[in-house]
C-alpha cells in the first residue's frame, strides 16, 4: 500500500480545517488484487453535484477508485440503503456538504474517505470496513504483520496492527517461533494503515484452515459536526476453518480509523477489534490483534467512549494466544487534553509502529517528550515502547495498567528487551486502587 498525503496547513495547529471551506486531500493508492464489482455508483433520485440532494434509497455498489460528489451537494442514504462492496483493497472517496446515513442505512468499503461539512450516522446504521484489510497467508496480499502460518496440530498465528498477533499452538506443544503472531504496525495518533490478515493453515499440499482477513481503513474528515448515533467499525476477520480438530487458523488485525472534526456528538461507538483465532481439538489460532483509533477535534459532546473498543482477538483454551488490545485515543485540540480509553502505545519515531505527525502535545523534534495539559487514562492497558518524558497539569489513571515493554512473545517472554525510564512531571496526579 503507498500512501501520500497532501495536507494545506498544518496538522499541528489546532486550526486543522481549511476555514475556507475547502476539504483536506488524502490520496490513497493501493496496489488491487481482487476484481471490484463493475456497477457505477449513482443518486436513485438528484445528483451528487451542483447543489440539491443525492437520495441513495436501494443497494448501491462501486467499481475501485470511485469519487462521488463535489462538496456542493448533499447526501441521504435512506433507511434500506446503501453504499457497499465488500471486495478487499478498493478505495471509495465521499465529497459532499452535508450527510446523513438514515436508521438500517450503511455504508461498506475497504478503504474509504469522506470529507463533508456536516455528516450524521443515526441509531441503526454505520460505516464498515470489516475483513476488508489485508490477506491470510493462502493469498497475495498477506500486510506488513501478518501472522505466520500453521501446519498438523499447530495453529496459524493471528495478525498484528495496533496490537500484536497472538502465537498459534496445538496438541504437539506451544508453538514455535514459526507461528509467532504479527507484531505492531502503523500509528497510535494518525492511524493511516488497514490490519493485517492471519496466518492459515497448511499440511501434506493442501490448505486445511484459511486466516481471518484485516479491518480496513476509513478516514472521516468533517469541517463542521460529525454526529455519531451508529457505529464505525473496522474489525479484522475471524479465522475460517475447512477441517477443525487438528488444523487450526488464526484471526485477523483490527483495522483503522481516524476521524478528523470541529465538532464531535453523540452516543454511538468505534470499533476495530481483532478477529477470533480458531478453537479446535488439537489446535488452536491466534487472536488478531486490536486495531487503531484516532478520534481528533476541538468540542464534544459524545457520550460514546465506554462503548468503543479495540479489543484484540480470542482463541482456543489451551494452547493459543489471544491478540493484544491495540490503541485509541481522543484529542481536544483546543484544550490540549485527551483521553485514553482501551489502550494507547507510545511509540517512538523508527520502526513499523511509529509516529511522524505532530500535535500540541508531541513532537517529531523531541519525540520522547509529550507535554499534554489533561491526560485520562481508564479501563486501559498502555504501552510504554520508548523512553518518556510525561508532562501535564493535571492526570487522572482510573484501572489503569502501565507496561514497560510489548514485543513479540515467545511462552509469554519477550524475544527483545530494552531498558526504558519513564519521567513524570505534574501539577496533579491521581492514581486510583485498580492502577
Amino acid at each position: 500500500m503507498i500512501l501520500a498525503r497532501f495536507i494545506d496547513n498544518k496538522m499541528g495547529d489546532k486550526n486543522f480545517f481549511n476555514r475556507s471551506g475547502l476539504f483536506l486531500v488524502f490520496l490513497l493508492l493501493t496496489c488491487t488484487l481482487s476484481a471490484s464489482f463493475s456497477v457505477a455508483l449513482a443518486c436513485d433520485s438528484g445528483s451528487e453535484t451542483g447543489g440539491g440532494t443525492c437520495v441513495i434509497s436501494t443497494a448501491q455498489g462501486f467499481t475501485n477508485g470511485t469519487s462521488f460528489g463535489d462538496g456542493t451537494s448533499d447526501l441521504s442514504i435512506e433507511s434500506g440503503g446503501s453504499i457497499a462492496n465488500s471486495t478487499r483493497l478498493i478505495l471509495l472517496t465521499l465529497t459532499f456538504a452535508n450527510m446523513t446515513i438514515k436508521d438500517s442505512g450503511y455504508i461498506q468499503a475497504s478503504s474509504l474517505t469522506i470529507n463533508a461539512e456536516n455528516l450524521t450516522i443515526e441509531s441503526g446504521s454505520n460505516i464498515s470496513a470489516n475483513a476488508l484489510g489485508w490477506d491470510s497467508t493462502d493469498g497475495s496480499d498477506e500486510g506488513p504483520q501478518t501472522g505466520l502460518q500453521g501446519t498438523y496440530r499447530k495453529g496459524g498465528a493471528g495478525g498484528g496492527h495496533g496490537g500484536r498477533g497472538g502465537n498459534g499452538g496445538g496438541y504437539n506443544g506451544w508453538s514455535t517461533r514459526s507461528y509467532l503472531g504479527g507484531n505492531q504496525s502503523g500509528s497510535s495518533l494518525w492511524p493511516t494503515t488497514m490490519g493485517s490478515g492471519a496466518g492459515s493453515n497448511y499440511y501434506s499440499g493442501a490448505w486445511r484452515a484459511y486466516g481471518g482477513y484485516g479491518g480496513g481503513y476509513m478516514l472521516i474528515n468533517i469541517s463542521n459536526t460529525f454526529n455519531l448515533g451508529g457505529h464505525l467499525t473496522a474489525n479484522g476477520g475471524d479465522y475460517r476453518t475447512v477441517t477443525c480438530a487438528d488444523y487450526a487458523s488464526g484471526g485477523g488485525a483490527g483495522g483503522g480509523i481516524l476521524v478528523l472534526t470541529e465538532t464531535l456528538s453523540g452516543s454511538g461507538y468505534f470499533q476495530s477489534d481483532g478477529g477470533d483465532g480458531g478453537d479446535c481439538a488439537n489446535s488452536d489460532g491466534g487472536g488478531g490483534g486490536g486495531g487503531r483509533i484516532a478520534v481528533w477535534y476541538n468540542e464534544s459532546t459524545f457520550t460514546g467512549i465506554d462503548s468503543s473498543t479495540v479489543a484484540g482477538g480470542s482463541t482456543g483454551t489451551t494452547w493459543g494466544g489471544v491478540g493484544s488490545v491495540g490503541s485509541m485515543i481522543f484529542y481536544d485540540q483546543d484544550d490540549n487534553a485527551v483521553i485514553i480509553k482501551e489502550s494507547f502505545k507510545f511509540h517512538d519515531t523508527t520502526g513499523s509502529a511509529a509516529e511522524s505527525t505532530n500535535t500540541t502535545f508531541w513532537n517529531t523534534a523531541s519525540p520522547t517528550v509529550w507535554n499534554f495539559t489533561n491526560l485520562t487514562i481508564y479501563n486501559a492497558e498502555v504501552y510504554q515502547e520508548t523512553s518518556l518524558t510525561l508532562i501535564y497539569q493535571n492526570h487522572n489513571f482510573t484501572n489503569m495498567s502501565w507496561v514497560c515493554y510489548e514485543g513479540m512473545s515467545r511462552w509469554n517472554v519477550p524475544f527483545n528487551e530494552a531498558n526504558l525510564t519513564l519521567t513524570i512531571q505534574a501539577e496533579n496526579l491521581s492514581l486510583d486502587g485498580n492502577s
